[in-house]
């Protein structure tokens, strides 16, 4: 099988908010797939991640025009959804197979197929990188298109919906912060430009999602913009294997968990605290790593809440059990 040449790209914005945590954290997602497609494919594909968070968008064209992607893959957010258009129109300018993902490609397929020409594919899972895969072995022509799970494509003027599976967060893998290289440190430089006063130590900042969902899942929000609220759980053994190996070998120290809500599943976050090896809690308790979590206030007001937080994040000379 010839080499194939895959960008997978996270597209800017030009509109972040003052005071928000814009670029300041990697995007794990395009590092995903691009770890799912390297164990699945291996030397047969070679991967290019870029973050248009800390990337100019004209240094991202530049490096697509010197890399000749086969496939560009582009994660479509609501914000940063015009750049990503314009980036999946210089895709296809210079041939690539261009395919889209995550929040706004799933909720928008259709009328995205219909109205820009420049997207061929969208994948409108919520656990995308095993669909991405299944992609990939489709255009090398070991899979039938209508066999990749959640794709949407057009096929003889229409547009198709392939059936969308159920995944679990208990098969998740470890997106490999490798693939960003010395950009790493970039997302701690721009974490210390705005939050350094809430620290009292340089701070290398990560992301894990080891579960999502949301428990307005069944009625979610109007102004909610995120595809799919249910309830998908991952293994707690994996969130601090996670966290240990970023902190072993990227000397990472802040951990955000961005699950929709931390206290979505109780018992998850009891076995959050029964599974915390010993090591994770020494450097816990060392104030050597932190962590956040996205919450309710009304779940924060409730003294059981508070007391596991406690339990899974005290430091040394804090209160409690």
């Amino acid at each position: 099988m010839e080499e194939l040449r895959i960008m997978l790209l996270n597209a800017p914005t030009s509109s972040a908010p003052e005071n928000s945590n814009y670029a300041c954290f990697p995007s794990i997602n395009i590092a995903l797939l691009a770890t799912r497609v390297k164990r699945d494919f291996g030397e047969n594909a070679q991967v290019m991640i870029m973050d248009g968070s800390i990337t100019p968008i004209s240094q991202i064209k530049t490096k697509m025009k010197r890399f000749k992607p086969h496939v560009v893959g582009l994660s479509a957010l609501t914000p940063t959804f015009d750049s990503c258009i314009k980036l999946a129109d210089f895709a296809k300018n210079i041939g690539a197979v261009t395919i889209l993902g995550n929040d706004h490609g799933a909720l928008l397929s259709k009328e995205i197929m219909e109205a820009h020409k420049s997207v061929d594919y969208i994948i409108t899972s919520d656990m995308g990188d095993e669909p991405f895969s299944e992609f990939i072995s489709f255009l090398t022509g070991e899979r039938k298109r209508e066999e990749v799970d959640s794709l949407v494509y057009r096929d003889k003027g229409r547009i198709v919906f392939n059936k969308k599976k159920n995944r679990s967060m208990k098969n998740a893998i470890i997106p490999d912060l490798e693939f960003f290289g010395r950009s790493i440190y970039v997302y701690s430089e721009n974490y210390m430009k705005a939050f350094e006063h809430l620290h009292d130590k340089r701070i290398i900042p990560s992301i894990i999602n080891n579960a999502r969902g949301c428990p307005n899942w069944r009625r979610k929000c109007e102004y909610c913009s995120i595809a799919d609220l249910h309830p998908n759980i991952g293994r707690p053994e994996l969130f601090w294997e996670t966290a240990l190996l970023y902190y072993e070998n990227y000397g990472v120290n802040l951990f955000f968990e961005v699950q929709d809500s931390f206290f979505l599943s109780q018992k998850y976050i009891d076995e959050l605290i029964r599974s915390k090896p010993r090591r994770a809690d020494v450097l816990i308790r060392q104030g050597e790593i932190e962590f956040m979590v996205y919450a309710n206030s009304i779940h924060l007001a409730q003294e059981s809440n508070m007391e596991k937080l406690k339990l899974l994040g005290r430091k040394k000379g804090e209160c409690g059990p």
